[in-house]
């Protein structure tokens, strides 16, 4: 009875410690949307807009601390108890807009904690053509309502821009000229006056320090007395004040003390101030008032930082401008102070760490219903995922059958399952070869209904990339009885301008092939017929023997998917639990040698002529592996398997690694081979489980 207490309680702090975990207070979505950047502005800000993609009613007052007012309701009237009314917070045109609930209907659930959050919308031209819109919510509370309400509005805004970027898409979204980007009458005084608004005043500096050092400058009250001000505070929250003195012997309240409003922030990201009382002797009172400032840090590599402050509101009055001239020098100043400040003081360990915690150089956001991952360093790589609303075994004939491929991407290719075989997808059938599509591809390894690797082809206008093929590894794992999670890597990119053009476009364009996936299993497949299309009968299927026979193994390690990866992938690592002599060139086709016997003839030392057939980072990696050579016959004909490692983390800081051997023919020495694997990777795997101190066991 008391092992079973011991256990009972285990299990319950366990469940307090993913309670935990699960708990947010903040979340980000982002999407790729097929638009210029100034309309998708204008999309989020004329209600003209707004109305025909996202709401049925609504009113924009665009300036800090103007209403958005909409409604749900098309029969509504703006102002009766359907209304949401949300105050502007901040904001730069074409760049970012942040807002705050003031007013929500009253029979809306969690009223108050809806009130508490606070939102940031960036847009960022990625081309003429196209725009990434990232939203950046905040403010939610630990209760279970608010983590409700989160889960909610995460999976809401994702359909929202969505939507956008189909509404964009349509006739009716045709560019308007004269945007009714205010409905309601401008309140602001400067515009009462008809004095023209100017552009603002934009500064920019790159400072050598960490991220988090450069903000943690900005928003504590220690850092900032260190070198903004001898006394400075500030209570870092939307409505908190900034307030600085720069008299050593002032006091913070007194006449000189500067007070700002924050108005809205997003960590590490996004800082917007507002003055809310001057210095007694500041020339400039009147002009200030209708000013405000947004200043963005953006993260250039692990140990630099941009910072980037937009002083808005500016007019053409004699003031105004004056004051402008004072903030430019001003600003400048303070931010060759800071640029001093932080290079005089010496960046935690701790700091850097933390900085390194997400590979800075790794960037994701939402085209559609595909994520997109680039990683750019230390070496690039692409990553697409989507979950497709089909059982795994539907998705695998769509992505390895003509048949399937027909269905939702192209009117022809050739597929033959086995290593080597090739994998081609034709778009003009009728072509002559080397006109079709993707030609001249083929596969390196498959898990049946659960990984398929191969090279990929480029346009004609990439004949280096096409010449040489990319290199791709698709996985999918079942989420539930009917929809599989499709997860494609594309990694090993060579250091070329052509291959870096490439490697943008296959950014742009993939994600139109995951959609087209995605489209199969909710439209239907493609009517080529309809499409005017002359659909050829298909080609027989090529019978193949692959995978033969499959051992399988899996080991759970007290260790995270990182630190798996890297005992597989590193000398140090495999020399930990497998072998001490290695020759490792880790690229697809490099080599993956490991040597048991350095005293036995060159040949006869273990893992000889083995190499990599395909990896995805943190997840999988295969390679070729040899007989041993108690099996001569086997070892001599230069038999070949392929081990594949799928790695997958857990609850509570475990990860799963799976080993699968596959291509294991039939017959007395294969009989042989499979007998002394079975036992070998067991022992191998425990010796792994040991090296992490674990006390995992294979199976």
């Amino acid at each position: 009875m008391f092992i079973k207490s011991k256990m009972l309680m285990f299990a319950f702090i366990l469940l307090l410690k993913a309670d935990a975990l699960a708990q947010r207070d903040s979340f980000q979505v982002e999407s790729v949307i097929d638009a210029s950047i100034q309309r998708v502005w204008q999309a989020f800000t004329d209600p003209a807009d707004l109305t025909k993609w996202s709401v049925k009613l609504a009113e924009v007052d665009l300036r800090v601390s103007g209403l958005i007012r909409t409604s749900y309701d098309a029969s509504a009237v703006l102002g009766d108890e359907s209304t949401f009314e949300t105050r502007i917070l901040t904001f730069e045109t074409n760049r970012m807009i942040a807002f705050q609930p003031v007013i929500v209907p009253k029979d809306l659930p969690s009223r108050d904690a809806y009130m508490k959050i606070w939102t940031i919308v960036y847009f960022d031209s990625l081309s003429k053509s196209q725009t990434r819109v990232r939203v950046s919510s905040h403010g939610y509370g630990p209760s279970e309502s608010a983590q409700q309400m989160l889960a909610s509005f995460e999976k809401g805004n994702k359909s929202k821009l969505q939507r956008l970027n189909e509404y964009l898409q349509t006739a009716s979204a045709a560019v308007d000229t004269n945007p009714r980007i205010v409905k309601n009458p401008i309140t602001d005084a400067s515009q009462k006056n008809n004095v023209e608004r100017i552009p603002p005043l934009i500064q920019t500096i790159e400072i050598d320090a960490p991220l988090p050092l450069v903000w943690d400058a900005f928003s504590t009250s220690k850092s900032m007395a260190e070198w903004m001000a001898p006394l400075a505070t500030i209570d870092m929250r939307v409505g908190g004040k900034m307030m600085a003195n720069y008299n050593p012997a002032g006091r913070l309240g007194d006449p000189e003390t500067i007070v700002n409003t924050v108005i809205c922030y997003d960590p590490l990201r996004m800082i917007s101030l507002k003055v809310a009382k001057p210095p007694a002797t500041f020339p400039f009172k009147d002009a200030i008032a209708n000013t405000w400032s947004v200043m963005y840090f953006e993260k250039l590599s692990l140990s630099r930082t941009r910072i980037r402050i937009v002083g808005m509101g500016y007019d053409t009055s004699e003031q105004s401008q004056k004051m402008k001239q004072f903030f430019d020098v001003g600003n400048d100043w303070t931010l060759r102070e800071l640029s001093k400040y932080l290079s005089s003081k010496p960046a935690s360990q701790t700091a850097v760490e933390k900085q390194g915690a997400k590979d800075a150089s790794s960037t994701s956001y939402e085209h559609g219903n595909v994520k997109v991952t680039i990683t750019k360093s230390p070496k690039k790589r692409l990553d697409f995922e989507i979950e497709i609303p089909a059982t795994r075994e539907q998705v695998w004939h769509a992505l390895t059958t003509v048949d399937g491929v027909r269905e939702f991407y192209c009117p022809g290719g050739q597929i033959v399952l086995e290593p080597g075989g090739v994998y081609e997808y034709h778009f003009m059938p009728d072509a002559p070869p080397g006109k079709r599509g993707m030609e001249g591809t083929k596969l390196f390894t498959l898990l049946p209904m659960q990984m398929l690797a191969g090279t990929g082809s480029a346009p004609p206008m990439f004949p280096q990339v096409r010449k040489e093929k990319t290199r791709w590894v698709t996985i999918m794992d079942e989420v539930d009885n009917e929809h599989t999670r499709v997860r494609m890597s594309m990694v090993d990119w060579p250091a070329s301008e052509e291959w870096s053009t490439a490697f943008e476009y296959f950014i742009k364009n993939n994600p139109v092939y995951f959609e087209m996936l995605y489209k199969r299993f909710t439209n239907g497949p493609i009517d080529w017929q309809a499409r005017g299309v002359v659909v050829k009968p298909l080609p027989p299927v090529t019978k193949t023997t692959w995978p033969g026979r499959t051992l399988e193994k899996q080991v759970l390690l007290k260790a995270s998917p990182k630190e798996v990866w890297n005992r597989w992938t590193t000398p140090d690592g495999l020399g930990s639990f497998f072998s001490k002599h290695t020759n490792i060139d880790f690229r697809i086709g490099g080599a993956y040698e490991l040597y048991f016997d350095m005293n036995a003839p060159v040949g006869k030392r273990g893992g000889e002529g083995c190499e990599i057939l395909t990896y995805a980072p943190y997840e999988l990696l295969a390679f070729t592996w040899n007989a041993p050579p108690s099996i001569p016959r086997l070892r001599d004909a230069n038999a070949r398997t392929h081990v594949i490692l799928q790695i997958k983390a857990q609850t509570d800081g475990y990860t799963q690694l799976t080993l699968s051997q596959i291509g294991i023919g039939d017959g007395e020495d294969w009989d042989a081979y499979y007998t002394y694997f079975d036992r070998a990777w067991s022992n191998v795997l425990k010796s792994l489980a040991a090296s992490f101190d674990s006390a995992g066991e294979a199976e």
